[in-house]
């Protein structure tokens, strides 16, 4: 078996290398998340407004667009989000892993 200090330096030079390969996926899924927390604020306010229309003929509509829509962007980045989120799952050395050496 090898040496475990040795095993250790490989396992961090690979977490390195995987950290910096996945670095894109990373901003990726940071970005996706800032924009499920404004279209999820969005999706409150037209839920709102589109509850205020349902008496008004003319505006009911565009209000229950605009909310279809962002449900459905909503759906999709959410799940683009775990679909990332499952990627990276098996693509990272865990610093824990490492420790325990």
């Amino acid at each position: 078996m090898l040496d475990p200090r040795s095993l250790r330096v490989m396992l961090e030079e690979s977490q390195k290398e995987l950290q910096e390969k996945n670095a894109d996926v990373m901003y990726r899924l940071s970005r996706i998340e800032e924009r499920i927390k404004g279209e999820e604020h969005r999706f409150g306010v037209l839920l709102r407004e589109y509850a205020a229309a349902q008496n008004t003929t003319t505006l009911e509509p565009i209000f229950r667009q605009a909310k279809e829509d962002t449900e459905r962007l909503l759906t999709e980045l959410m799940e683009e989000r775990d679909k990332l989120t499952a990627q990276l799952q098996y693509a990272n050395i865990d610093d824990a892993f490492i420790d325990d050496l």
